[in-house]
């Protein structure tokens, strides 16, 4: 599991094994080992876990979207790769069966997106691959390349 807390332009992301934590107790405000940072610069907006083998390097991972940033971790904090889309996210949703990555933005597109790839002309470090790009404006037909 990972969840973000953001405040004002900044955030962090823990990330724990829920299985791990059946039981415990914490102190409020006070670390746990048990709850590793694995970002600590990013408000995190839509969410998804990468299952075993979806990266090339083939660890799992959760893809982080926020704004103009999708970022691609392992639970240890391992950054996979980064791609950097324009707007602020407002979905992220992976298909295991077509191995796709779909990110929603505010500003009308759907970008989906092969993790199994990274893209030489994307932007971003070791983005992943676009595969194609929906995009929805207001009173037009949507367009798709």
């Amino acid at each position: 599991m990972a969840l973000n807390s953001c405040h004002f332009y900044n955030g962090a992301t823990v990330a724990a094994d829920v299985a791990a934590l059946h039981g415990v107790t914490t102190e409020a405000y006070q670390p746990d080992p048990r709850a590793r940072e694995i970002n600590d610069y990013f408000r995190v907006y839509a969410a998804t876990w990468l299952p075993d083998g979806a990266l090339p390097q083939g660890q799992p991972a959760f893809a982080l979207a926020g704004s103009s940033i999708l970022t691609l971790v392992t639970p240890e904090g391992v950054e996979q790769g980064e791609l950097m889309f324009g707007s602020s996210a407002s979905g992220l949703d992976y298909c295991p069966a077509s191995r796709t990555l779909v990110l929603g933005s505010f500003s009308g597109f759907l970008h989906f997106l092969d993790v199994s790839l990274t893209d030489p002309a994307g932007l971003g470090w070791q983005p992943p691959r676009e595969t194609k790009r929906w995009c929805f404006l207001p009173g037009r037909l949507p367009l798709q390349w």
